[in-house]
């Protein structure tokens, strides 16, 4: 609700940058919970870590599915949708596929977690190339 209410104020596309910002902080923090040994900074660390997700992803996704929905034409929205969910079953896989492969050859599963902040990047960079279209009316 707080990233749909901000976007009223910013740009759907500012939050979606805010909320890839938010994932790469989050991706960092992921990379320095194995690093710390005091059981009540990690405990912090991690909680930390659940607040971050639990505010950020559903905001994330109901603002990408807007943004998306305005980028479409409107008379093809089912066939888009349904490469937009491809692309998320795709995203499910190539995921762990990265971290599990840059951890193994990194030597330790944190640098796997690291590694997600190049998709996060790569993701940002893309939207930076799209212009945001005008919002549609009811």
């Amino acid at each position: 609700l707080l990233y749909g209410r901000l976007a009223t104020y910013y740009s759907t596309k500012m939050m979606l940058f805010i909320a890839i910002g938010v994932y790469v902080i989050i991706t960092f923090l992921g990379y320095l919970l194995p690093s710390v040994d005091h059981i009540g900074i990690k405990t912090g660390i991690f909680f930390m870590l659940a607040f971050l997700i639990a505010t950020s992803q559903g905001g994330i996704q109901a603002l990408s599915r807007s943004f998306y929905s305005r980028l479409i034409p409107r008379n093809q929205a089912a066939e888009f949708f349904g490469f937009y969910n491809i692309f998320g079953k795709f995203a499910t896989i190539l995921g762990p596929l990265l971290v599990a492969v840059a951890g193994r050859w990194l030597g330790h599963a944190k640098y796997g977690i690291l590694s997600l902040c190049f998709l996060f990047l790569a993701g940002g960079v893309l939207l930076a190339l799209v212009q945001e279209p005008e919002r549609r009316k009811q």
